[in-house]
């Protein structure tokens, strides 16, 4: 099942790159699937009897009852929301936008994208009060962050993490966006990408490839600028959906050398810093010989080991 979900998630983040790169869309059907296949897959891996062996070595990272508790409850709230949407109870976001923006237009013309970031707020509400709601019942019920999860609630509950990281993480730069430059920063195309990536790889790698995605977003913009006079390819704008899912492809397929590419940038800005204020303390201790917690290289969160 978890080769299966991987090979579906490739399959689907190279289809919305496809369709994103032509159309400035991404059809919310495509992560919508990927996302129920990872739901499911990692689901009926948990069962695989494999699974609880290599407990410590599955591809993405597990949960605990108290965290599986909190992403079931936000996605309820979340189903609330929708429902509240369909229902009327909640109106839709950019529900004005064709009487602003003409086909064709990148939107720029909308007045009003402040104002929707807090219609998206309100959509949000109920997914984080079914999540604090979820927790209370976890701990009533016993079910504590330190109790053994079994291995299908573990992973699922790791693919539901996932899920909420992943677009939670670009839905908050949106709404930021939008709100700093009163303009629509990034499209919900987006967040359903790289909720989809979360739900399939993990939350740690739907973390790291959006921050990887900007670096290559930002070669693709030099390069861009180099190659335009060639071909005219390179003159159209490309949205940032196909750079997020060139990063989560990489993590895929060449997660050694980028985990070391990552850990050697990240030790060079700590002697960059260093080389300014001074060095820092000893990992593992303070300077008046305390023990502290270590820190741990960035990188080393896309790595699939989570012990526990």
């Amino acid at each position: 099942p978890a080769f299966i979900v991987v090979l579906i998630a490739i399959s689907g983040l190279v289809a919305m790159t496809i369709v994103d790169a032509k159309s400035m869309l991404i059809p919310v059907e495509i992560p919508t699937g990927v996302t129920i296949i990872a739901f499911a897959g990692w689901l009926g891996q948990g069962f695989m009897p494999e699974s609880r062996i290599l407990r410590d070595s599955m591809p993405i990272p597990v949960a605990s009852w108290t965290v599986t508790f909190a992403a079931v409850g936000m996605l309820l709230g979340l189903g609330v929301s929708r429902w509240l949407v369909s229902t009327g109870r909640l109106r839709h976001g950019f529900s004005d936008w064709n009487e602003f923006v003409k086909e064709g237009d990148d939107g720029s013309a909308y007045p009003h994208a402040r104002r929707e970031m807090l219609v998206e707020c309100a959509f949000l509400i109920p997914g984080f009060a079914g999540a604090g709601l979820a927790c209370v019942i976890a701990g009533l019920l016993g079910y504590t962050s330190s109790s053994v999860v079994c291995q299908p609630m573990t992973l699922l509950g790791g693919s539901m993490l996932g899920w909420i990281v992943g677009g939670g993480l670009v839905w908050g730069v949106r709404i930021l966006g939008s709100l700093a430059f009163g303009r629509e920063a990034m499209g919900l195309g987006d967040v359903h990408l790289q909720a989809a990536v979360g739900a399939a790889l993990g939350w740690k790698v739907a973390l790291l490839a959006f921050f990887v995605a900007v670096f290559i977003a930002i070669l693709w913009a030099i390069g861009a600028l180099i190659l335009r006079r060639f071909a005219t390819f390179f003159q159209r704008e490309i949205p940032f959906g196909p750079h997020l899912a060139a990063a989560a492809i990489l993590f895929v397929i060449a997660r050694g050398p980028l985990v070391g590419t990552i850990d050697a940038f990240a030790r060079g800005l700590q002697v960059a810093v260093e080389s300014i204020s001074g060095p820092l303390p000893e990992q593992g201790s303070t300077v008046d010989g305390k023990k502290k917690s270590v820190r741990m290289p960035p990188a080393e969160l896309a790595r699939p080991s989570d012990r526990r």
